[in-house]
């Protein structure tokens, strides 16, 4: 069965769906046709609370946040950043004005039930970014305050809207920015660790490039799916740990089992970079990858796999290093400085 599916793969034959991605793609149509709260209604809830944490996003943390990770307050790009407000039922309130009933909040997941039985803002003071599918406002993703830990009560670094109607985390990639040009083959898909990844990666990508990142989750088939279903093959970009080493390989395999469009030139296309760091907004001119200073100019990666084999090689620094780029925060480990990082050029080979 392995075999089969890595010749599918290469050979482009669409790998069918599974009795159980069957079942629950009928369920999730089901629930959405029975939902009592419509689709639309859900639509504009979502569109409502964009504009409200836009609303509140200049001037806030979260817009000196991103200025300070990224050079660049993305409020005029196609991100479309926000902040909730560090009130208990801020939106709430505010929705409840404009008409919105209690069941429609809590079927948008926008609000949730608090101990006391009262409904409260699910997101609430975070950095927040839309997610989005041809063009409808599904869900939510929030950051919380950088300075915000495990023990500070303040809920986990990132938070999802709940699972509704419309959205399900592990149904649903975080698309940074615009996915036009992903639809039509202009951009390359660059599957990042995390949304803030995925961000810096759009910024750093000249419009040929654009960061996706799974929401909580590993990759699942229905994202592989959502992967496949854009015209460039995509480009695999995690960090330089070994935790992103193992999901590097996960997610390897798991692309490789899933069929995608072919692109302009024909050929078979998976790409993969290993140690992706934060990036300052710059130009990508290549297939890129990003290096903290100080690590192995020389790194290789083997997998092997019954009758598949893929190497990762970065090419020696001295010569596909094409810009030094400036601040940026390194979140796991909570420090920030002035990095030297490097873009490189990676190479993927595939053999049977």
């Amino acid at each position: 069965a392995w075999h089969l599916a890595v010749t599918r793969r290469q050979l482009r034959e669409p790998l069918e769906l599974t009795d159980a991605e069957i079942n629950r793609q009928l369920e999730r149509a089901y629930n959405l046709d029975t939902s009592p709260v419509p689709e639309a209604r859900l639509l504009q809830l979502n569109a409502l609370a964009l504009d409200y944490y836009r609303h509140h996003y200049p001037g806030s943390w979260a817009q000196n946040h991103l200025i300070d990770r990224f050079g660049n307050d993305l409020h005029d790009t196609g991100i479309h950043p926000g902040y909730a407000p560090d009130t208990w039922a801020g939106l709430t309130s505010h929705l409840r004005s404009l008409g919105a009933t209690d069941d429609e909040l809590l079927a948008a997941g926008l609000a949730t039930p608090a101990r006391t039985g009262r409904l409260i803002d699910r997101f609430r003071d975070r950095v927040v970014f839309p997610i989005t599918h041809n063009g409808k406002i599904l869900g939510f993703v929030g950051r919380r305050h950088p300075d915000a830990t495990d023990t500070d009560r303040r809920g986990p670094k990132y938070l999802n809207t709940s699972d509704t109607v419309l959205y399900s985390k592990g149904d649903q990639l975080y698309v940074a920015g615009d996915p036009h040009p992903l639809l039509t083959g202009a951009a390359a898909p660059v599957l990042g660790e995390g949304p803030m990844d995925a961000i810096a990666i759009t910024l750093a990508g000249d419009g040929r490039y654009i960061g996706v990142a799974p929401l909580g989750t590993s990759l699942t088939t229905t994202q592989a799916r959502q992967l496949a279903s854009w015209r460039q093959d995509p480009i695999i970009a995690t960090d330089n740990d070994p935790a992103g080493r193992a999901g590097h390989s996960f997610r390897y395999w798991s692309l490789l089992l899933t069929p995608f469009h072919s692109s302009a030139s024909g050929s078979a296309g998976l790409r993969s970079m290993i140690g992706f760091q934060i990036l300052a907004s710059s130009a990508l001119s290549a297939l890129n990858c990003c290096w903290s200073a100080g690590t192995s100019s020389s790194a290789k990666i083997a997998s092997t796999g019954h009758s598949a084999t893929h190497s990762v090689q970065s090419m020696h620094s001295s010569g596909s290093m094409t810009r030094k780029l400036g601040p940026s925060r390194k979140q796991s480990t909570g420090h920030t400085s002035t990095q030297s990082v490097y873009l490189q050029r990676m190479q993927l080979s595939v053999t049977t």
